[in-house]
């Protein structure tokens, strides 16, 4: 820690099927890291993972052999476990008043990508692709 301002978050959630579809969730562990540089300026750096349960990968991630024939995919039985990990970093810097209270610019760059039974997956490794980066620009208001 640099200072008595830092703050490290550490969080587990759970998201659990409620429609009946797949009756299984996803475990997302996460860690956050946030540093102010000055009265004007913060860093904030995150880590997180997604973990799935069976039912819920054999449901998004799995192809039977129906499936194969109408994408053209092989059959596929995928397995639950890491789905995915994702890191990050966020700043943030005032452009009125200061991060306590004011407005500020918010800039964001994520790279996440899939892994393990959910990776392999065709869906994933032939159709789509592993990793995703994201990135964003907005504004915030403290007060």
């Amino acid at each position: 820690m640099t200072s008595s301002y830092d703050k490290l978050t550490m969080a587990l959630s759970y998201r659990h099927d409620v429609s009946g579809v797949h009756e299984a969730g996803v475990w997302q562990p996460s860690l956050t890291y946030f540093t102010p540089l000055s009265l004007h300026a913060a860093v904030a750096f995150t880590a997180s993972a997604d973990i799935a349960e069976d039912r819920y990968a054999r449901t998004y991630y799995s192809i039977s052999p129906a499936d194969s024939i109408r994408s053209g995919l092989p059959v596929y039985d995928a397995k639950g476990g890491m789905k995915s990990w994702t890191i990050g970093l966020i700043g943030f810097r005032t452009l009125r008043g200061n991060l306590l209270h004011g407005v500020q610019l918010v800039a964001l760059g994520t790279y996440g990508t899939m892994t393990g039974s959910i990776g392999d997956s065709p869906i994933v490794a032939q159709a789509g692709s592993r990793g995703q980066w994201l990135g964003a620009l907005g504004l915030a208001y403290s007060f």
